[in-house]
C-alpha cells in the first residue's frame, strides 16, 4: 500500500494536536499549524515561496510533534526567484503535460479549470473510447482508484484536497485574488490529473500507482509529479519509471510514528520512489521560509537532490473557501515539477534528463542544506530557466560516475549483458513473422484485457530494432505499432506476431522509433484486444561500445574500466557481473565520461566487464560490446 504525509491547518489548540495524529500505513497526518495572526501575515505567507520580503513569523514545533514550540523568521530573499521566469510568458512555447499521481483534482475549480489538460482524442459523455486508449470518456485524466473517469468525490471535503493544492501550486490562475500557480496562465503548460489513492486513509495499490505511470506516459506527460512512498523495495514500479521517458518528481518524505513526526535519513532508512536511484528522478526535501529544512521532512546527502518551499505553502483547496495551507514535502514537489516544466517549455531541443540537469546545476546553496541534500541547495526557478550551461544529457551526479542499484531480485533482462561473442542476447531472439496490418482489416474491439508492457527495445546498429514484451495471459497474439513520432501519425506501421519478441528491418540509420504493443485473441466477433502498454522511444544507434582499458588494484580491490569513444554517445553504461552470461549482475554504474570505477571487491574474484554506449536519453542504446574477464588479485 501506499501512502503519503499532508499537514492541514484546521485552526486547533495545541493540546488537541497529538489526537489528531491518524495513523497510514507508511506515514501520518502531522499537527496543523498555528494560524496567521494578521491580514499582512497572512497575505506574506501566501506567497512567501514566490517573493519571501522577511515579514513571515510563526510559531511551529522545534523538532518534532511533541518537542517545545520555535518562532521561525523568515529570511529575506529566501524564496524560489519566480518573477524573472514570469515576465516574458512568450518564451514558452513548446507544449509540455505534467501528470499529477495523487488523489484526485477538483477540475471544477475556477483557478484551476483553464490550467487542465483535456484529452483531445475523447468526446465527452458519448460513453465510447474515442481514442482507443482503453478508457471511456478520459476527458480530463483517469481514477485509477474507482477505474472511472470521474476525477473528484464532490461528497468529500477531504478525499481529494492533497491533489487539488499541489495542482494549484502548478497551475492554478486566479489573477483576481493575486493566487498563481508557478506555471499558472501559461498556455504550453497542462496538469493531467491521475488519481491513484483515495479514500478515508488516502491510500491505494501498488497496481494502480504502475497503471497511472503508463497512462500518463501514454497520453504524452513529459513531467511526473508523485508525491507518494512506500517502504519496501517494488522491483515492477523501479522497472517502469526506469523505463519511462518522463522526468519524475518525487517527495522525499515526512517523518513517521517512530519518529515523532521527525525527518530521517533516507540513506539509512530508505523509501520509494525517492530512493530508486534513477537518473530521470528528481526527490526533493521540504525548506522553510528561513532557509532550513522543515524538522518533519526526510534528508540525505545521497538520495535527495534538492530543497523547494513546502511549509506554510497556501493553495487551491476543496475547501469550501476554495484555498488552504499545507506543508510536507508533498508541497516542494509540485514547485519543482513545475519548474521543471518551464524550464521544458522554453528549450525546445531539452530532453527530460537535460531538463533536470538545468533544475540541479541552477539550485542556490544553503548553508543549511550542506549534507542533507546532493546540491546544498534549494530551487531557482528564473536560473534554471535561463540556463545557459552545455546540458550533456547525463546529469544524475556531475561531476563523477553515476552509479545504478542493481534490482535485488536478480538480474534484469532489459539490461542483460551478452554472452561471450559481443552479441546481446536480445538480440539473438528468434525473429516473429512479421504480417502488415491490411487495409481493409476491421479495428479491434477494445476490452479490459491486460495491456502490454514493453521490457526491451535495442538497435543492432544495422537498422533493426529487436522488442520484447512480458507475455499476456490468454492471448493468442500481439500487434506492434511504430511509428515516427509519439502521436504515432508519422509513417506508422503496424505488425503482428504469435512471439512475445520482434525485429524490426530496414529502419531509417539514425532515426528515432516510437514503439508500443497490445494483446489480442479469438477470432471474429469473438477477438477481444487489451490496452496499448506505455510506449518506448528508441534510437538507431550506430555500433556497440567496445572496452578500451581494465585496470586492476589489488590493494584496494579496485577495478577501473575505460570505454571506447562511440560518436555522438551522451553516455556510457559499464556492467560488473560474477559469470559470463550476465546473470549475476555485481554493479552497474552510468558515467558522461566513459571511465568508472568499483571498490571494495572480492579477492581473487573474476568479473565479466561488458559496456554499452547510449544517446542522451537511455532509450536508443548500443548494443553491449565484446566483455572481458578480469580477476581481482
Amino acid at each position: 500500500m501506499i501512502s503519503y504525509s499532508t499537514w492541514r491547518s484546521y485552526g486547533i489548540s495545541r493540546a488537541s494536536k497529538a489526537r489528531l495524529v491518524l495513523v497510514l500505513i507508511l506515514s501520518l497526518s502531522a499537527p496543523a499549524l498555528f494560524p496567521m495572526h494578521s491580514q499582512a501575515a497572512e497575505q506574506t505567507a501566501q506567497n512567501w515561496a514566490f517573493c519571501n520580503d522577511g515579514s513571515l513569523r510563526y510559531e511551529d514545533n522545534e523538532s518534532s510533534w511533541y518537542s517545545g514550540m520555535e518562532t521561525v523568521r523568515a529570511v529575506a530573499g529566501t524564496d524560489i526567484n519566480l518573477n524573472p521566469a514570469r515576465q516574458d510568458t512568450g518564451i514558452y512555447t513548446r507544449e509540455c503535460i505534467v501528470a499529477l499521481i495523487d488523489t484526485g483534482v477538483d477540475i471544477t475549480h475556477p483557478a484551476l479549470a483553464e490550467g487542465l489538460w483535456k484529452n483531445p482524442g475523447e468526446i465527452a459523455g458519448d460513453g465510447i473510447d474515442n481514442d482507443g486508449n482503453g478508457y471511456i470518456d478520459d476527458l480530463y485524466g483517469w481514477n485509477f482508484y474507482k477505474d472511472t473517469n470521474v476525477m473528484y468525490n464532490s461528497r468529500s471535503s477531504t478525499e481529494d484536497a492533497h491533489g487539488t493544492h499541489c495542482a494549484g501550486t502548478i497551475i492554478a490562475n486566479d489573477a483576481s485574488l493575486g493566487r498563481n500557480g508557478i506555471a499558472g496562465g501559461i498556455p504550453a503548460v497542462r496538469l493531467m490529473p491521475v488519481k491513484a489513492v483515495g479514500g478515508p486513509n488516502q491510500t491505494g495499490t501498488v497496481e494502480n500507482l504502475i497503471k497511472s505511470i503508463q497512462y500518463a506516459e501514454q497520453n504524452g506527460a513529459a513531467i511526473c509529479n508523485i508525491s507518494l512512498a512506500f517502504e519496501k523495495w517494488n522491483e515492477d514500479v523501479y522497472r517502469v519509471i526506469r523505463d519511462s521517458g518522463m522526468l519524475f518528481v518525487t517527495a522525499a518524505g515526512n517523518g513517521e510514528s517512530g519518529t515523532h513526526g521527525s525527518g530521517f535519513d533516507l540513506g539509512e532508512s530508505p523509501r520509494y520512489p525517492a530512493c530508486y536511484g534513477l537518473d530521470n528522478v528528481i526527490v526533493v526535501a521540504n525548506l522553510k521560509c528561513d532557509g532550513t529544512l522543515h524538522y518533519s521532512s526526510n534528508y540525505s546527502g545521497a538520495c535527495v537532490d534538492l530543497a523547494a518551499p513546502g511549509t506554510k505553502i497556501n493553495s487551491t483547496s476543496t475547501h469550501k473557501s476554495g484555498y488552504e495551507e499545507m506543508t510536507g514535502t508533498s508541497m516542494s514537489a509540485p514547485m519543482v515539477s513545475a519548474a521543471a516544466a518551464l524550464v521544458y517549455a522554453s528549450h525546445k531541443d531539452f530532453d527530460v534528463l537535460q531538463v533536470k540537469q538545468a533544475v540541479l546545476e541552477s539550485c542556490r546553496k544553503q548553508e543549511a542544506l550542506n549534507g542533507m541534500v546532493k546540491t546544498g541547495g534549494m530551487l531557482d526557478v528564473a536560473k534554471a530557466v535561463f540556463f545557459e550551461g552545455t546540458p550533456s544529457g547525463d546529469c544524475t551526479d556531475s561531476p563523477g560516475d553515476i552509479e545504478e542499484k542493481p534490482p535485488e531480485t536478480g538480474n534484469d533482462p532489459v539490461e542483460e549483458p551478452p554472452k561471450e561473442g559481443g552479441e546481446s542476447e536480445e538480440v539473438r531472439v528468434p525473429e516473429a513473422t512479421e504480417t502488415p496490418l491490411q487495409a481493409n482489416e476491421k479495428p479491434l474491439p477494445d476490452t479490459k484485457m491486460a495491456g502490454t508492457k514493453l521490457t526491451g527495445v535495442v538497435s543492432d546498429g544495422k537498422g533493426r530494432l529487436t522488442i520484447n514484451w512480458e507475455k499476456v495471459k490468454g492471448a493468442d497474439g500481439y500487434e506492434v505499432v511504430y511509428a515516427e513520432n509519439k502521436a504515432f501519425t508519422k509513417n506508422k506501421a503496424v505488425r503482428k506476431t504469435a512471439k512475445t519478441s520482434l525485429t524490426l528491418k530496414n529502419l531509417k540509420e539514425g532515426g528515432t522509433y516510437y514503439i508500443k504493443a497490445r494483446a489480442f485473441a479469438g477470432q471474429g466477433e469473438k477477438k477481444a484486444v487489451g490496452t496499448y502498454g506505455a510506449w518506448r522511444r528508441a534510437s538507431l544507434s550506430k555500433r556497440p561500445a567496445s572496452i578500451k582499458k581494465v585496470t586492476v588494484t589489488g590493494c584496494t580491490e579496485k577495478l577501473t574500466v575505460t570505454a571506447g569513444s562511440v560518436k555522438r554517445a551522451g553516455g556510457y553504461e559499464i556492467v560488473l557481473s560474477a559469470d559470463k552470461a550476465g546473470k549475476k549482475i555485481a554493479a552497474k554504474k552510468r558515467t558522461a565520461g566513459g571511465r568508472a570505477s568499483f571498490a571494495d571487491l572480492k579477492k581473487k574474484q573474476k568479473y565479466f566487464v561488458t559496456v554499452r554506449a547510449y544517446k542522451k536519453t537511455k532509450d536508443g542504446v548500443c548494443l553491449y560490446g565484446a566483455g572481458k574477464t578480469v580477476k581481482v588479485k
